[in-house]
């Protein structure tokens, strides 16, 4: 302190002036962060309303979804399913003692494969026919007792099987051998033996029957022979007609029968020789 006047210095003239600085998110920054954590949080609860509705819809538990439960070993479905793609099982079968039913616009194919996944047996269920692609096919019936088995080198028919009948309207066209203990026709019907264009032949290591309560007829537009090389050839009747036969004279009412040398037969008179001519023995 002088003369004069006084001076005074203080340690507040020398600090700076503090200014105070806001710190965060202001104004439209603000309201535009509420926006958005209020829209996520609107779509959080939307997306778990739709789950849960889905799950409610779907019927989905812990036990499957739906008609579909998932156990340990098995898949049970308890109501109509429909399948876009090709189903691959072991085993299926239907719900207690409710029949199986299998429904396609197309066709149905079941497929067997190898462990290489190759196709070694199909069966396939057509709008018009059933096929069936295996080296062999068998059919039994509900005792497991063999009643068809077809393979590429033999058809049998089981030793179970009494009869079997063939109802067409055509008849019934074998290409190679038949073999058969017994070829009978029903009691209504005639049993035809054909050929339109080849030979018929019947064979047996025995004998051959040919028996019908009523008539047998067998015709042919050339030769027929009838000829046995160690045998006879019995004709067992006590009425045995030969119509048709060519006569050396004039009508009678009584002829002789007479053969020509090549074997033909020919009537003649009873008071006349068996006189051949170029007629009776061409």
């Amino acid at each position: 302190m002088g003369r004069g006047g006084a001076y005074t210095s203080t340690h507040r003239d020398s600090e700076p002036e503090v200014i105070p600085t806001k710190i965060g998110i202001y104004g439209w920054r603000k309201r535009c962060l509420y926006f958005l954590v209020l829209l996520l949080l609107v779509l959080i609860i939307i997306n778990f309303a739709l789950t849960v509705w889905i799950l409610k819809v779907l019927d989905f538990s812990i036990h499957g979804l739906g008609s579909i439960k998932i156990t340990d070993n098995a898949i049970s479905i308890s109501e109509d399913v429909e399948f876009l793609k090709p189903v691959y099982a072991s085993n299926i079968h239907a719900n207690y003692d409710l029949p199986l039913v299998l429904n396609s616009k197309n066709n149905i194919t079941f497929n067997t494969r190898d462990g290489n996944g190759n196709v070694t047996g199909q069966f396939v269920i057509g709008s018009k026919s059933v096929k069936s692609f295996s080296e062999r096919f068998i059919i039994y019936d509900s005792e497991q007792n063999m009643l068809f088995d077809a393979s590429d080198e033999l058809l049998t028919i089981g030793d179970i099987v009494k009869h079997v009948k063939f109802k067409v309207s055509e008849g019934v066209a074998f290409q190679g051998p038949v073999q058969a203990d017994r070829i009978s026709s029903n009691e209504v019907d005639s049993l035809t033996l054909e050929s339109p264009i080849g030979d018929v032949t019947v064979d047996a290591a025995k004998k051959i029957t040919i028996s019908s309560k009523n008539d047998i007829k067998s015709s042919c537009h050339g030769d027929m022979t009838l000829g046995s090389s160690t045998g006879k050839i019995i004709l067992k009747s006590s009425n045995i007609q030969i119509p048709g036969l060519t006569d050396s004279s004039t009508a009678a009412s009584a002829y002789q029968l007479c053969i020509c040398e090549n074997g033909r037969i020919f009537l003649a008179e009873p008071s006349q020789q068996c006189v051949p001519t170029n007629t009776t023995c061409p």
